[in-house]
């Protein structure tokens, strides 16, 4: 087979909207003529609408102009982007006015800089009739792809792509992973930030158009899914529109949620792409299912993976996920009674029922050979049977109830003890989710101690 005719084996790798300088620069979105609104008096100029990602990512505008016929106030106003014909109510947060003598026109003559933020988000076009929506992700991790793509560069040459293509209910997520990925995510490990990692096409399986507003539960899904596979919030941002005959003809500019890179374990490293494909269908269902308190459920997860509240704090948040877990897996969706699950029933300690959890799950009640630290903290306990929910319990009501043995306890606990019952409790968090997602397939296991990402696992009810 020719070279030529080897590469035609692959479609053509997504491509971002935009064009994207180095890690943590903003990304600009619309350079032309601006408008400014305030007080029935209006300035117009030149300017530019651009994602800004710190202190976190939000658009905002900047705007030039010699004409200063504003007020000296900030505050709520209306901003037109008029090239394209967008309108958009605005807050200013600051501007610069400077004047200098023009010689030529013996004057004096005005000019104003001009800041500020969308109090909306900026949607350009209507959302109707589109085949499809494109879309950005910011510091995922890189992909062991289910599939194929190829980038063909400037100068024609060409890098095989990364590519995992989801499917749920009616929707088809393609995720391409960029070139040279590994080249953006360097400088993160280092000094954080963000970086546009991949690019997504939404689209319906049956290739039929759609408004953006049906997309919009199922984006929040596979947001969510996302984030549960790489650890920290990760959101489709830089949303772009096309009609079935490639052109652009809807766009949505809007504040992101997705979460400055951290280095921060998850299940899914060096999962192969195959399996976090065949994740997402249990994924979607259990979304559906449970609604809301999915999303709580991985609310806390998140939150705790990223120690948001110290190793200390991040226990309290891993053992909200479980309790949450617990009551709505045990009591709404199973055959436990709220009496046996409240005080006074066969259920009247936390770690009982996140024991049920766990039994129900298929996921082990022992704590993990590895962690030896927690396992001489659960031998001191009252009730002590070598059980990872009693010792993750007991540790975590040592940190947050005040009576004087619960304080002693606390402070002559080893900080080893401590961060190993965290890496428990998201362990258990990760496991009951996966289970409730119907996935048989190998993980990263956080338990182990030696070891690297490479090192895969199948779930304990495999």
């Amino acid at each position: 087979m020719k070279d030529d005719e080897w590469w035609d084996n692959f479609p053509a790798a997504l491509r971002p909207a935009y064009a994207f300088g180095e890690v943590n620069e903003p990304i600009s979105l619309y350079k032309g003529e601006l408008e400014i609104e305030k007080n029935q008096r209006i300035t117009q100029g030149n300017g530019e609408v651009y994602l800004k990602w710190f202190p976190y990512p939000q658009i905002e505008f900047k705007l030039s102009s010699n004409r200063s016929l504003i007020g000296y106030d900030t505050g709520e106003t209306k901003l037109k982007l008029t090239e394209i014909q967008g309108l958009v109510k605005v807050c200013i947060s600051r501007f610069d006015r400077n004047s200098r003598f023009n010689e030529t026109l013996n004057q004096t003559q005005d000019s104003i800089e001009v800041w500020g933020r969308p109090t909306e988000p900026i949607i350009i076009g209507s959302g109707n009739y589109l085949a499809y929506i494109k879309f950005h992700l910011t510091n995922f991790h890189q992909l062991f792809g289910s599939g194929k793509s190829v980038f063909v560069s400037e100068n024609f040459s060409k890098t095989v792509i990364e590519r995992v293509v989801f499917e749920a209910g009616v929707w088809r997520v393609t995720i391409d992973q960029l070139d040279r990925v590994s080249e953006r995510l360097n400088p993160l490990k280092f000094q954080g930030g963000y970086a546009v990692t991949h690019v997504g096409k939404l689209e319906k399986n049956d290739q039929t158009v759609f408004a953006a507003n049906e997309a919009r539960d199922f984006l929040e899904a596979f947001s969510y899914f996302l984030s549960f596979v790489r650890g920290f919030r990760v959101s489709p941002t830089l949303l772009v529109g096309y009609n079935v005959t490639e052109e652009e003809v809807w766009k949505e500019w809007t504040s992101s949620n997705s979460d400055s890179w951290k280095s921060v374990d998850s299940w899914a490293w060096s999962v192969p792409g195959t399996s976090l494909k065949n994740a997402f269908p249990g994924f979607w269902q259990w979304w559906q299912d449970w609604g809301k308190s999915a999303k709580l459920a991985i609310y806390w997860y998140l939150h705790s993976n990223r120690n948001a509240g110290g190793t200390e704090g991040s226990i309290i948040l891993a053992q909200a996920a479980l309790e949450l877990l617990s009551w709505v897996e045990l009591v709404e969706k199973g055959s436990i009674t709220e009496k046996d699950f409240n005080k006074g029933g066969r259920f009247n300690s936390t770690s009982r029922k996140i024991n049920q959890l766990l039994k129900e799950c298929g996921i082990p009640q022992d704590i993990p050979s590895e962690f030896i630290e927690l396992a001489e903290f659960e031998s001191q306990l009252h009730h002590s049977n070598n059980n990872g929910a009693y010792a993750f319990v007991e540790l975590r009501n040592s940190i947050t109830h005040s009576e004087p043995n619960n304080r002693s306890r606390f402070t002559n606990t080893s900080a080893e003890a401590i961060q190993e019952a965290w890496i428990l409790g998201l362990w258990y968090v990760e496991m009951v989710i996966l289970k409730l997602c119907d996935y048989n397939e190998s993980y990263f296991n956080r338990i182990q101690k030696v070891g690297y990402s490479g090192d895969l696992k199948y779930v304990p009810w495999k």
